[in-house]
């Protein structure tokens, strides 16, 4: 044998090859020795584990394997991860990042660390054991043991980890100590039990190492500790932390962590240089807003421009105290409102002040009638003596008797009475409908009601939530409050389907306008869907809530079947118009959305205005939506001061401020700002105290990167959050309806081949090949891989491979008859089978029932759907239907993400819908051009190359492309 060779190094080549090569041996320890090795499939570096074939008696394999599972078992961007464990060729071993930079040792061997870097050190390992504590307690961590990498922490070498939950002596042998001696905690050193707090005392001495310079000598007892040289704001955690006695320390990693976060906190306040640049943003953003705020700000509609009717709040005397005069008003509006042919103001809309009752002239002149009424004592009972006016002049005079105790029969009496008098040519039809008509029985129950639409007009999806449900409870046939419910439920993304089924069938009678929406909101083809909110929307045009359901309808799905986000964004404006108190803020919400995305400056400025004016509600969501929009508008149009906002974000924001704002990292891509994405996702992966969070960093990240034509540098990203997407989910977190783990393998797998096949390059060759490979893989080991069968099969349809791809089609099929999600991915499959057949007109018939709107049948694969519309696209332009082709690209502008919550877990199809949507534009515009259509495809291809001004080098053709289509149009 060759003396240089090295026998164990040639047996792993041997036994993890083809998947691994191995290059040298790294380090080796007491049990094992570690490698480089490379792995082939997704073509990155790593380091593999061995053990030691000299070791491996029966105790130093359990050992072994207990690091393994316990690695396996955790995954957190501070912690190593692993990516394999396997038993091959007569060799235990492991595979797990490779981590490249320095050991905390070495750095400490030029000196300490400043106190920031000190905090930000303990902030990031005591996080990493909050995860670990969960799972094993380490038993060995030092500064040999944490790698530092981008001014970063990872925690290493679980080698000598112990389940969580057994707390029996650190020896293997009687008298012998596991662990490294000079950072043992007293009970550690002497065989007692360990627990977590073994762990943190190890963190004390590591901290006091890292702020001091100096290694305490082993076991010195708190008293006798040097501090010199250690801050202020950390001896008082470090004191507690090293306390010789466990149950002294702190109870977990969790309470230590909080402290130094506060001494971070403290030092953040303190610091001179840190308080002025903190003083100096916030003052720059001040004079920012100020001097842009003029240019913004108008007056927001309180009042519609046309009504039928005006109820200005009742006069209450008699002593009346059960009732206000604007409740008993707004009873009556209710019941007229949920008519539906009149356009009525409810109370508030036109008194000039608090308390007065005289109509606005303004008013007086956008309405047909005002109505005001007097409630009085008469004989033994009450009377409402109610005024009519048409302009200035006395229209009608009526007298209402009733019972107080009995207000809702008495407000239905003068609902019916308005109409009878002042509506004649309605009355037949109203009282046919019995559309005044509501059974309920409890006042309270219309109170919570009323408190729900003041909420829901607010914004308060959760405060309005909250009402409706208690007004329902209180009386379970009240319709409108159920109706409502059922609307909140779906902008709060909740189940609303079931709930809408059940409430259609306890509710037979309901007016015909609602019946239609409900209706339509349940029907999966989306044609007959919005054929039945414009047929609403025709027969009750003054009905604006019905309008408002329609536009938002239109918002997030109307570009699946080819309709343009302006046309939602006009309904809106016309449901504002209509009613404008009605649903004021989800109205506004949207139309900044909208424009927005759109790129129309002038319009966004107006509905920002308009947001940002309407009265916070004091919903902790409110307040995230109002500063998400700001936010939004300033990395659209000023992304020098939405970046300082984000750097004085990362100054000042708390985990949990950030963990419940991480929605809004991702909805980044449906806003068209992957320029936000990126640094939010930074300051949420370095706060985040939650995998979840941090993984929505990651993802915010990786798909910004995407969307800015970076593959490449996104992929790390996209890599690291489907790895800790993966971990098993605890029942504290938010999971979202229809969660399903993600199989972080598949997932990054599919990043390296499903770009390919919605055309667009940039990934490199190795990892394209390395993903397809381990989806191979996966359908090798598992024929009830659905998802992995469908990238194989696209993508060797893609390159023309028809046998592979007929194969994995086949895999696909077998699957079919049992899951509806996968039945469509079958179908689509046949669709582009036929189209490679020459037959693009009967792909594209065979691919219409795709259309049909299912929210759960997306999840089987987000990428199926951009799948989908492009196919189709490109099966439409060989048929020359370029109009129809033109509508089906309009797919990207569609808000639907798939499935119900807030995209919070796994990567869903709207997000693959908006990354695709920068080379949809690109396709538009070029098709645009060719029909010399430059006002179209301008617009279109300016934002394309702002996108991917900063795209890598595998983006050139389609940035050229890009380059070329700008020469056609006017400078």
């Amino acid at each position: 044998m060759d003396a240089g060779r090295n026998p164990l190094l040639d047996r792993l080549r041997e036994a993890v090859a083809p998947d691994f090569t191995v290059e040298r041996a790294l380090a080796s320890g007491g049990m094992g020795t570690v490698f480089l090795g490379h792995d082939v499939q997704l073509d990155r570096p790593v380091a593999i584990k061995v053990l030691r074939p000299d070791v491996a008696t029966a105790n130093w394999v359990e050992r072994f394997l207990r690091e393994a599972r316990a690695l396996a078992s955790l995954s957190h961007p501070n912690i190593v991860p692993i990516y394999r464990v396997d038993e091959r060729n007569g060799l235990l071993y492991y595979v797990m990042e490779y981590l490249q930079g320095e050991t905390l040792a070495a750095r400490l061997s030029r000196g300490p660390l400043p106190l920031a870097e000190v905090l930000r050190l303990g902030d990031e390992l005591l996080g990493a054991l909050e995860a670990a504590h969960r799972v094993v307690i380490h038993r060995d961590i030092k500064p040999a043991n944490i790698f530092l990498r981008d001014g970063h922490a990872i925690l290493t070498d679980f080698g000598i980890a112990r389940p969580s939950g057994d707390t029996s002596s650190g020896l293997t042998e009687q008298g012998s100590p596991i662990g490294t001696i000079g950072y043992m905690a007293v009970e550690q050193a002497s065989g007692g039990a360990v627990t977590p707090q073994t762990d943190l005392y190890a963190m004390g001495l590591v901290l006091y190492e890292a702020s001091s310079g100096r290694r305490l000598p082993p076991l010195t007892p708190v008293e006798r500790i040097d501090w010199s040289g250690v801050s202020q704001k950390l001896r008082g955690s470090l004191r507690r932390a090293l306390q010789w006695e466990p149950s002294n320390r702190w109870p977990d990693a969790t309470g230590f962590r909080r402290a130094l976060a506060q001494a971070r906190e403290r030092r953040r306040q303190l610091t001179p240089m840190r308080t002025v640049a903190a003083i100096t943003a916030v003052a720059l953003i001040a004079t920012t807003v100020h001097e842009i705020w003029p240019t913004l700000h108008s007056t927001s509609p309180t009042c519609p421009p046309h009504a039928n009717l005006a109820l200005l709040p009742f006069h209450m005397t008699g002593g009346i105290t059960t009732l206000t005069g604007e409740e008993f008003a707004g009873l009556v509006g209710a019941k007229l409102d949920w008519y539906g042919r009149l356009a009525v103001a409810l109370p508030g809309c036109g008194p000039t002040g608090p308390g007065d009752n005289k109509p606005d002239p303004k008013l007086a002149s956008s309405v047909d009638y005002v109505a005001e009424g007097f409630v009085v004592p008469r004989g033994s009972g009450m009377v409402l003596s109610l005024t009519v006016r048409q302009g200035a002049q006395l229209f009608d005079h009526l007298e209402i008797p009733g019972d107080i105790l009995d207000v809702l029969s008495w407000s239905q009496v003068v609902a019916d009475s308005l109409v009878s008098r002042v509506f004649p040519p309605y009355s037949d039809e109203y009282r046919r409908l019995g559309a005044g008509s509501s059974p309920g029985t409890s006042l309270q129950a219309w109170r919570h009601y009323f408190d729900g639409e003041r909420e829901f007009q607010r914004d308060a999806y959760n405060f309005a939530k909250a009402q409706y449900d208690s007004a329902v409870v209180l009386d379970s046939n009240f319709v409108q409050a159920a109706w409502r419910l059922g609307i909140v439920k779906r902008f709060l993304r909740l189940p609303f389907e079931e709930y809408l089924k059940q409430f259609l069938v306890r509710h037979p009678d309901l007016p015909v306008q609602y019946r239609n929406l409900a209706q339509a909101l349940l029907e999966p083809v989306l044609e007959d869907r919005f054929a039945r909110y414009e047929e609403t929307v025709r027969d009750y045009p003054r009905d604006g809530y019905a309008r408002f359901v329609y536009a938002d309808e239109l918002f997030h799905r109307g570009p699946l079947i080819g309709i343009a986000l302006d046309s939602a964004l006009a309904q809106f404006e016309t449901a504002v118009r209509v009613e404008p108190y009605l649903d004021q803020m989800p109205a506004y919400d949207h139309l900044l959305y909208g424009y927005l995305r759109l790129g129309l400056r002038a319009k966004a400025d107006t509905a920002l205005a308009h947001r940002v004016e309407i009265r916070p509600s004091g919903e902790p969501d409110d307040a995230q939506r109002r500063r998400f929009f700001r936010l939004a508008y300033d990395f659209r149009y000023r992304p020098s001061l939405a970046g300082l906002k984000v750097w004085a974000l990362g100054l000042i924001a708390d985990s949990t401020k950030l963990e419940g704002a991480g929605r809004f990292v991702r909805l980044g891509s449906s806003f068209d700002i992957p320029n936000a994405m990126v640094p939010l996702g930074r300051v949420l992966v370095r706060k985040g105290t939650l995998p979840y969070a941090q993984a929505n960093g990651y993802m915010g990240i990786g798909l910004g990167y995407m969307m800015m034509g970076r593959p490449m540098t996104a992929l790390p990203r996209l890599d690291s959050a489907a790895a800790l997407y993966s971990r098993p989910v605890e029942a504290s977190w938010p999971v979202s309806p229809g969660f399903r783990p993600v199989d972080s393998l598949l997932e990054q797998a599919e990043w390296r081949v499903m770009p390919g096949v919605l055309d667009l390059p940039g990934i490199s060759d190795t990892a394209v090949a390395g993903g397809r490979r381990t989806l191979e893989v996966m359908v090798q080991r598992d024929q009830s891989a659905p998802r992995a069968a469908f990238a194989l099969a696209t993508d060797a349809y893609h390159r023309g491979d028809t046998t592979a791809a007929q194969h994995y089609s086949g895999v696909v099929a077998t699957l079919a008859s049992t899951d509806t999600g996968v039945a469509r991915l079958s179908l689509l499959l046949t669709a582009i089978q036929t189209a490679a057949r020459g037959h693009p007109d009967s792909a594209i018939a065979l691919t219409e029932p795709l259309l049909n709107y299912g929210p759960q049948s997306a999840l089987v694969d987000p990428f199926s759907r951009s799948v989908l519309y492009l196919r189709r696209a490109e099966w439409l332009r060989t048929g020359r239907r370029h109009d129809a082709a033109d509508r089906a690209l309009l797919w990207y502008q569609n808000s639907d993400n798939g499935l119900e919550g807030w995209p919070q877990w796994q990567l869903e199809p709207g997000e693959v819908d908006n990354m695709l949507g920068v080379y949809a534009r690109l396709l538009r515009a070029e098709a645009a051009l060719a029909r010399h259509d430059t006002a179209t495809a301008c617009p279109l291809i300016a934002r394309v190359r702002e996108l991917w001004q900063d795209a890598e080098p595998g983006m050139a053709s389609l940035k050229q492309r890009a380059e070329d289509a700008a020469t056609r149009c006017p400078p």
